[in-house]
């Protein structure tokens, strides 16, 4: 039986709970900052794993939002770049923020961890 081999990943995130658990580049900023941070790796060779916008919250409506990339570097991977550049502009578009209370807050952590949990296992 052949061993399973692990990618090597980074995990942006403004998420406290997700840079609880895993080891990750937290970013103390909104969804955008995230966005923005992400395209930056890109731009350094990074390739996205996890989409950007995952889920069914739509990016301007969660506080919280985690991408994985995959850290090998290389020349600039487009499908990366075009993917987080329609994030950014997506979320540009319709950028209004909400004011969460702290219930709130907690259930977007909790959804944004489980889509992170489930992305890391499906790269094992």
């Amino acid at each position: 039986m052949q061993a399973r081999q692990v990618r090597r990943v980074k995990i942006i995130t403004n998420n406290p709970t997700v840079s609880g658990k895993f080891d990750c580049m937290y970013q103390c900023s909104d969804v955008m900052g995230v966005f923005v941070a992400v395209r930056g790796e890109v731009h350094l060779g990074a390739t996205i794993l996890s989409h950007p916008l995952s889920g069914s919250i739509k990016p301007w409506q969660t506080p919280y939002k985690s991408v994985v990339l995959g850290t090998q570097r290389g020349d600039v991977d487009m499908k990366s770049l075009q993917l987080i550049e329609d994030a950014i502009a997506t979320l540009a578009k319709r950028g209004k923020s909400y004011d969460w209370d702290e219930r709130m807050l907690e259930d977007f952590a909790v959804i944004d961890l489980d889509l992170i949990i489930s992305a890391m296992e499906s790269l094992t």
